[in-house]
């Protein structure tokens, strides 16, 4: 098992807890050089809105049987595609019916149960829905870029955040005076 490093540049990929943005989902797997070892596909979603004060939220979730908060995310099933998993999978751990938006970019890392995984995601944004505590998720919140920094877990999914707030389509991220 390989991960592609950052001194080979023409590859997609990068260190395990690295992200990467890439054009489109596709490109992740169809660079057999990275896709090679991968073991575990998943997909996800940033959820976003503007709050009552016009700043940007994001959804973080707490999953109990995990003891970390984190973005909604999951594996594919069968022949979904990305995308469809991004959007089952959201709904599913929030509750929220989702819209796909932009492909944001992705995570690789090695698992908890040492597999190598891959967590592509893409912005979202809810059109019904509300959560109800589930045997994944206990606790959603919605919360401001910085204080989801704070609140994650893992440093990749800082990373995602990162990405998430160069994006043109979630600025300006504050539009309220600062605290």
């Amino acid at each position: 098992m390989a991960f592609v490093t950052q001194s080979e540049p023409h590859l997609p990929g990068g260190p395990p807890d690295q992200l990467w943005h890439m054009a489109s989902s596709r490109h992740v797997t169809e660079d057999p050089l990275f896709a090679e070892g991968i073991t575990v596909w998943s997909a996800g979603g940033l959820v976003w809105r503007r709050g009552l004060s016009g700043d940007v939220e994001v959804v973080v979730c707490y999953r109990p049987y995990r003891v970390d908060w984190s973005f909604p995310k999951g594996k594919l099933q069968g022949a979904e595609t990305f995308e469809e998993a991004a959007i089952r999978e959201v709904f599913e751990e929030t509750g929220l019916h989702c819209a796909l938006g932009t492909y944001v970019g992705f995570v690789n890392y090695v698992d908890r149960k040492d597999r190598p995984k891959v967590v592509i995601y893409w912005l979202m944004k809810v059109e019904a829905g509300e959560f109800t505590i589930n045997d994944e998720v206990s606790e959603l919140r919605w919360v401001g870029v910085d204080e989801a920094r704070q609140l994650v877990t893992y440093d990749r999914d800082r990373s995602v955040l990162d990405l998430f707030s160069r994006l043109d389509e979630v600025q300006p991220l504050r539009t309220s005076p600062s605290k």
